[in-house]
């Protein structure tokens, strides 16, 4: 399978006969959290989709449904923080008026209604555990723009709370029932890119940073609803040298060697 996938990728480098890429300045990329992972997962894929903007297949119905979940959390923060806390119900009737089933007509109505009751069963869990959190809102989907080694990374983080002792803690909301951390949850590219935009926008790194996935069940023995970093300076300090680094590096030195691998190619 493996050798099968690595003949894939000299198929396509002979078939677009593209120019050979020396080196990059990196500077002049743009550069994100997701991309910087995309190249951690397999150089050549950041290569086909970032270098040689090779077009990507497959459907954008998990994309859609998981920016309207995004949205309704979006707007919800932002009414928490003004002091209106709204039911689930309410959070329900959002999704609706935010939903397009025309973004679904090559997915059938089937397909279309099983994103949505997806999309509404997540927001009831959102909405329980925001009902149950003793933090407050500082900021909701805030964007950010700092600097790696060489490299501007751009991002937003979804939820940006503070604990009632007065520290930061950062939130992602993943939709689906999440994938491997390749280095772990200390180690993570976007958990430690978003503590490092923290201590740009606010001065300080955040107590933690979490990944919670609201379609995952709490009794799930398998998966974990979050996924939780213990935040400090010393581990901050370590990713950025021994992972985001790396990859900055790598990327600027072209150094494009396919990874394969079964989840991997699988997606490509």
């Amino acid at each position: 399978m493996l050798a099968g996938a690595a003949q894939a990728h000299g198929f396509v480098e002979n078939r677009f006969s593209a120019p050979k890429v020396g080196s990059i300045d990196i500077s002049k990329m743009e550069m994100s959290a997701s991309r910087m992972g995309k190249y951690d997962t397999c150089p050549k894929q950041f290569k086909f989709n970032y270098i040689w903007k090779v077009p990507g297949g497959g459907t954008n119905a998990n994309l859609y449904a998981g920016n309207r979940f995004h949205e309704v959390t979006r707007q919800d923060g932002e009414s928490e923080k003004q002091g209106v806390h709204k039911t689930k119900a309410e959070l329900k009737k959002m999704l609706d008026s935010e939903w397009d089933y025309r973004e679904f007509l090559d997915d059938g109505k089937t397909t279309e209604k099983q994103y949505k009751s997806r999309m509404k069963n997540a927001l009831a869990v959102y909405k329980q555990w925001a009902k149950s959190n003793p933090n407050t809102v500082v900021d909701v989907e805030v964007d950010f723009t700092i600097k790696i080694g060489r490299a501007v990374v751009k991002g937003r983080i979804d939820r940006v709370e503070k604990t009632p002792a007065g520290k930061y803690h950062v939130v992602d909301f993943k939709t689906g029932t999440g994938g491997y951390l390749a280095h772990g949850v200390k180690k993570d590219i976007q958990l430690n890119v978003y503590c490092l935009a923290c201590k740009k926008l606010y001065g300080e790194l955040p107590e933690r940073a979490t990944l919670f996935y609201p379609e995952i069940s709490p009794t799930d023995k398998k998966k974990k609803q979050f996924k939780h970093y213990g935040v400090t300076d010393k581990l901050v300090k370590k990713a950025t040298k021994e992972v985001l680094l790396k990859v900055i590096s790598g990327i600027g030195k072209a150094d494009f060697k396919a990874t394969p691998g079964m989840q991997t190619c699988k997606y490509c």
